[in-house]
């Protein structure tokens, strides 16, 4: 109970300042698939071809901000992350590095009119003929990542504000402006308020004071939702619920990935002195509607992409972006088969974090997600036609946390080890003290008794003896 107390997340409490600033040092490690043989790729000679390049790696700062705690025990916040690049953990200079790279307006903006009329079709291909739109450009990383000026996203921001609302585009920059959006979580962190609603500690319940993903069809005023669209004990992955069992599964949502990300119990360990949980991404969370009946509303327009591969459309401007893990690992064969230079490996690929079920956090994270463009049936354009109806890879992510911070450890120590052997101390302390008073309390008492007996027989023998000489 003590424990409890001290973990739950209150106003100015240690626990508080914990989670508004993360004291974990965490490092985003990407990965970028650059092109090896595009030129005869686009004669029709071979099929494409990637190498990965990296890791680039940025340590990534989280900040809870904007908190509030609410009547009802709940925590109201925004969560924005900040990153920068650490060189001495990073292959190359990302500014001066440069790769054969997708051109991802190109051929996304293409791909996303392919249910558009034949009149517009016609008309957007020769705006890319005319601007000499190419399929695969030669950037810097610190371009593709981060941002460069292209002509058809300067063209769509100035025609189209309300659908392109960026000037320039970069895959890593557009991510994180999805994730640094203002999106408000609402997290229970009041212990009893919560377990009268039923509810769960350190749960994400509402997104923009909505209990699903309106990106997934989710409607407050239907009753139409499923479980595919409706939030449900979904986490953050910054703290989970205290005493946990082996048997509770969870769900990580992040805003930039789009979609939640289920993970269940895979083994138990022991790391740095403390218990840890290790959990791993579902082996179905991309599977086919057939195969996961859960992933239906995940199927736009009752298409769905093939198995180990998921639509992230709906949160970028309807641009066929699409997740897996990295190298395709779990998707169905042919997805990689099409292309050259997918080579699998769970051992580097797995998606999996460690937590302490005692205190519900993170000890250990290896977040490993692959983000790629699926190029559909595009018409009237000679230059994106070798592309059609490929998945095609533009980086991947590890999102690794290598240990606690000392401070994490130090608090964990005090709490399961020195604070429960103070307690055992003390209870033994006080157990011996009431035996010494209870041993001590019936020596007084038999001392007493004892005195008090020879007293009286001492009056008793005097009272005789003066009796006597009478």
């Amino acid at each position: 109970m003590l424990v409890e107390q001290i973990v739950e997340i209150r106003p100015n409490s240690f626990a508080f300042y914990l989670w508004k600033d993360p004291p974990y040092e965490v490092f985003g490690k990407l990965y970028l698939f650059n092109v090896t043989n595009g030129e005869k790729f686009l004669n029709g000679e071979e099929k494409l071809s990637f190498n990965e390049v990296g890791p680039y790696t940025y340590r990534e700062v989280l900040s809870n901000t904007n908190v509030n705690f609410e009547k009802n025990g709940t925590l109201s916040f925004i969560p924005r992350r900040k990153i920068a690049f650490v060189p001495e953990l990073s292959v190359g200079d990302p500014a001066t590095d440069t790769l054969l790279l997708l051109n991802v307006p190109f051929l996304g903006i293409m791909s996303s009119i392919n249910d558009y009329s034949m009149l517009i079709k016609m008309a957007m291909a020769q705006i890319t003929f005319a601007v000499d739109s190419q399929p695969l450009v030669t950037l810097s990383v610190d371009q593709y990542m981060f941002g460069y000026e292209d002509v058809l996203v300067s063209l769509a921001n100035n025609v189209l504000p309300v659908w392109i609302d960026f000037s320039h585009f970069g895959i890593v920059d557009r991510l994180m402006a999805l994730d640094n959006g203002s999106t408000t979580m609402n997290m229970p962190v009041n212990t009893e308020l919560t377990k009268l609603r039923n509810g769960t500690l350190t749960s994400i319940e509402k997104l923009n004071g909505l209990s699903g993903l309106v990106q997934w069809g989710y409607d407050p005023e239907s009753d139409s939702n499923s479980k595919c669209n409706t939030i449900s004990n979904y986490f953050a992955g910054v703290v989970f619920p205290p005493n946990f069992s082996k048997n509770a599964s969870f769900v990580l949502y992040r805003h930039g990935f789009c979609r939640p990300l289920p993970i269940s119990f895979n083994h138990s360990d022991s790391k740095y002195g403390f218990d840890a949980y290790t959990y791993r991404i579902d082996h179905d969370f991309l599977a086919t509607k057939e195969e996961n009946p859960n992933n239906h509303c995940f199927c736009l327009k009752q298409k769905c992409l093939p198995k180990g591969v998921g639509d992230l459309s709906p949160c970028y401007y309807n641009i066929p972006v699409a997740l897996s893990q990295p190298h395709f690992l779990n998707a169905d064969p042919i997805t990689r088969e099409q292309i050259n230079g997918m080579h699998p490996d769970p051992a580097k690929h797995n998606f999996q974090i460690m937590i302490n079920p005692q205190s519900g956090i993170p000890l250990e994270a290896n977040l490993r997600l692959q983000i790629n463009l699926h190029v559909t049936e595009t018409k009237f354009n000679y230059r994106t036609k070798p592309f059609n109806e490929l998945i095609l890879p533009l980086f991947w992510v590890d999102l690794s946390v290598s240990g606690p911070p000392a401070i994490i450890q130090i608090g964990l120590y005090t709490l399961y080890v020195v604070l429960p052997n103070v307690q055992m101390a003390v209870l033994y302390i006080l157990t011996f003290l009431s035996a010494v008073f209870v041993v001590g309390s019936v020596f007084t008492f038999v001392g007493l008794y004892v005195y008090q007996y020879r007293r009286y027989m001492e009056i008793n023998y005097n009272e005789i003896e003066a009796f006597a000489l009478k």
